[in-house]
Formats: C-alpha cells, sequence, structure tokens
C-alpha cells in the first residue's frame, strides 16, 4: 500500500510504502497469520500517523 503525504505549504507529496508480504513467528506468540499481522502494523501505522498530525500547526495557504 502507498500512502500520499501532501506538505500544504509546498504542496510537496511524499509517498510511503507499507505492507506485510509475510507470515510471522516468534517464540512467544508462535505463528501469526498475515491477517493478524497486517492488522498489528495497520494500528502501528495509524497511531504513528495520528501522534505525528496532532503536532502539526495548522497553515492557513493565501491563494496568490
Amino acid at each position: 500500500m502507498h500512502v500520499g503525504i501532501k506538505k500544504t505549504a509546498t504542496r510537496d507529496l511524499f509517498l510511503c510504502k507499507f505492507g506485510v508480504e509475510m507470515p510471522i513467528e516468534n517464540g512467544k506468540q508462535g505463528f501469526i497469520s498475515v491477517e493478524r499481522a497486517q492488522h498489528a502494523a495497520a494500528k502501528c501505522a495509524n497511531l504513528a500517523a495520528k501522534n505525528i498530525l496532532a503536532r502539526a500547526k495548522p497553515v492557513v495557504v493565501i491563494p496568490p
């Protein structure tokens, strides 16, 4: 999944690639399905975005 983030003041676009493509296994939890790994990755990405966007200051763009 590619997510575009646009900086309002400059209109610069940054693309971030997110994805979980293979099952994961660890000693504590054992096998983790792709669906569960995708859910955990999405949850982390949403939390990170929320933390970053919460600190952002609104920008007012005055058209030319």
